[in-house]
């Protein structure tokens, strides 16, 4: 029954994807891009708080393309599709007791997760005279693949595959910009803006106890805009 639920999302999702690529041939006043990098922050419940290390942001870039409808001059409607990194480190130090060699060695060791996810947000935005917006709305997120990166003493890193399952396949989230928009011609204009999201969903995929794990990320984004 899972199987069926999780296909018929798949479905769902693609579908969404390809009308959101499709639709620039009809009513859409701009089209465009943006690229940029984030970091992602994973909260920790209490239970495990102490017992883990600390999971660290691991920068990442991204990107995608967008879709913007304007109602007036203030008020649009934003739909993008993006590809986007996200994941965390940790970073644990340990050390070769003196006993051992004659003198104490401290070394250093890191672990990188990497998730990457096709991402379809669709946002509200309003804007100023002066071109300074705020736009505003759901995302939904399909976990394309899952990496692994360890790196020992910043030497020789090794990268590996990690089973997607360990997390849950669609995240839901909440999605907030603020940024800037400056005309260069009189059909394409710059955007500068900051992003913030917060996951609504569960990070990891556990099927008996519900961990309460999720992601916030941080990321700075530049693009262009052309009316069409």
């Amino acid at each position: 029954m899972v199987i069926h639920k999780q296909k018929d999302m798949k479905k769902v999702f693609f579908s969404i994807l390809a009308s959101t690529l499709l639709s620039t041939s009809f009513a859409q006043n701009h089209i465009g891009f943006k690229i940029g990098a984030n970091a992602a922050l994973v909260n920790k419940f209490d239970l495990i708080e102490n017992i883990t290390p600390n999971l660290k942001p691991a920068p990442a870039l991204g990107g995608g393309l967008f879709l913007e409808h304007s109602f007036n001059k203030s008020i649009s409607l934003v739909t993008e599709a993006n590809f986007v990194q996200k994941g965390f480190k940790v970073s644990e130090g340990f050390t070769i007791p003196k006993e051992d060699i004659g003198i104490d060695i401290p070394l250093k060791a890191s672990v990188k997760m990497r998730l990457q996810y096709l991402q379809l947000p669709v946002l509200l935005k309003i804007k100023n005279e002066r071109g300074t917006y705020i736009s505003f709305g759901p995302s939904v997120g399909y976990l394309s693949n899952t990496g692994l990166r360890v790196n020992v003493l910043n030497i020789f890193p090794v990268k590996t595959s990690f089973p997607k399952s360990v997390y849950k396949e669609f995240e839901v989230s909440g999605m907030v910009n603020i940024g800037t928009e400056q005309k260069l011609t009189s059909k394409l204009s710059l955007l500068v803006e900051g992003r913030y999201e917060h996951s609504l969903s569960r990070l990891i995929n556990t099927p008996v106890i519900e961990i309460p794990v999720r992601s916030q990320n941080f990321g700075m984004n530049v693009g262009l805009k052309i009316k069409i």
